[in-house]
């Protein structure tokens, strides 16, 4: 089964302006995107299912303090998994 990444506006937006505040999370978030991709459940992603709210959606770790939510989406084969948005655990 393909997994295939679909970046939201607002994921776009949030990361351009995280990585341009910290440099070092360029390399960082390709390495989590990678893994994302080949396996979603990677132990380093650290990836759970989020509670209350946003209940549908899950989150990924990209640093202790960084995280990428994201959801699942099922077309016909293919299984795609939708980036929301990314930012601190906090916000």
């Amino acid at each position: 089964m393909n997994i295939k990444l679909i970046e939201t506006g607002k994921f776009i937006r949030k990361a351009n302006k995280l990585v341009r505040k910290n440099k070092f999370l360029d390399r960082k978030l390709e390495v989590v995107l990678d893994k994302l991709v080949s396996n979603p459940f990677d132990p380093s992603l650290k990836t759970h299912k989020l509670k209350g709210k946003l209940s549908e959606f899950y989150s990924a770790s990209v640093t202790d303090d960084i995280r990428i939510i994201f959801q699942f989406a099922e077309d016909k084969n293919d299984l795609s998994i939708l980036l929301l948005s990314i930012g601190s655990h906090n916000d």
